[in-house]
């Protein structure tokens, strides 16, 4: 089976709603070696980002991050992968163009985080929502970061 195909599959029985968060986990490793036929679905603007990278590993994990995002997309929003158009926040963060959405999706809402081999992509609904991932490097200062990235009841939680 398609690996769009799959994907499709599983969007298909996990139904988007209002009351839920869909977060999927996955690791851009798994990605096939530059398949040509996945490439097709990045934009310009994304391939010239890649070239960016200086490693092809981080440039590898970055376009298959950004393809599975699109897949996911097109699954939920029924719309190609290849045709999605994205917008930028101040800080970077991407958004879908909302005039090429469903009425039923127009609240749709996402967000992702890559970190070494592993990556997080949340969906929601009517709700902004923000998902972190980070690899776990030897000498780390998890309490430092979370002092800066959460907000205090979520680092209360996780930072004893």
């Amino acid at each position: 089976m398609h690996v769009q195909d799959e994907i499709r599959q599983a969007v298909t029985r996990r139904r988007l709603r209002s009351d839920i968060v869909h977060v999927w986990r996955w690791w851009p490793a798994l990605a096939p070696d530059d398949s040509e036929e996945l490439n097709a679905f990045l934009s310009p603007d994304e391939n010239i980002r890649a070239e960016r990278f200086h490693f092809e590993r981080d440039r590898r994990r970055y376009k298959a991050c950004r393809i599975y995002l699109r897949l996911l997309l097109a699954a939920y929003s029924g719309q190609d992968a290849a045709a999605i158009e994205f917008r930028y926040g101040p800080q970077g963060k991407p958004d879908i163009n909302r005039d090429s959405l469903p009425a039923a999706l127009a609240g749709l809402q996402f967000n992702l985080s890559h970190s070494g081999d592993a990556a997080l992509f949340a969906f929601s609904l009517d709700r902004s929502i923000g998902v972190d991932v980070e690899l776990m490097r030897p000498g780390l200062d998890f309490a430092s970061l979370a002092d800066i990235s959460f907000s205090k009841l979520e680092r209360d939680s996780v930072v004893a």
